[in-house]
């Protein structure tokens, strides 16, 4: 494994703790946390294939302005907990750099795992 899927795997796992430690899971709605210094919105989204009728599909939004990233997660739950397997249902999916600093996406999933290990 390299070190990049390491880190992209230590950031999916620590995403699944924060949502379930902070309980970030709004009934479908939009909502809006501040965790971290960070700014956590979660809204519906589409429903993925193989997930039962009762399940919420949220999209996650968290936003560090004074660290200058911003990361784009998904989550599952379903019955108030999140929905198995979590390395399905549960992963960061993409990165944004908000400085003027050109970080690389390694770069970035690093900055995400320091701030994850902080909380």
């Amino acid at each position: 494994m390299k070190m990049y899927e390491i880190i992209e795997t230590a950031n999916d796992v620590a995403f699944q703790r924060l949502l379930v430690r902070e309980q970030l899971c709004p009934d479908g709605k939009r909502s809006t946390w501040t965790v971290g210094e960070a700014s956590v919105v979660a809204e519906p989204a589409r429903h993925r294939t193989g997930i039962p009728s009762d399940a919420t599909c949220l999209r996650y939004l968290v936003e560090h302005p004074e660290e200058a990233w911003t990361f784009a997660g998904r989550a599952v739950w379903r019955s108030g907990e999140l929905f198995r397997p979590l390395a399905t249902h549960v992963r960061i999916e993409r990165f944004w750099d908000d400085s003027e600093r050109g970080r690389s996406a390694n770069e970035l999933a690093e900055a995400v795992n320091e701030w994850l290990r902080s909380l």
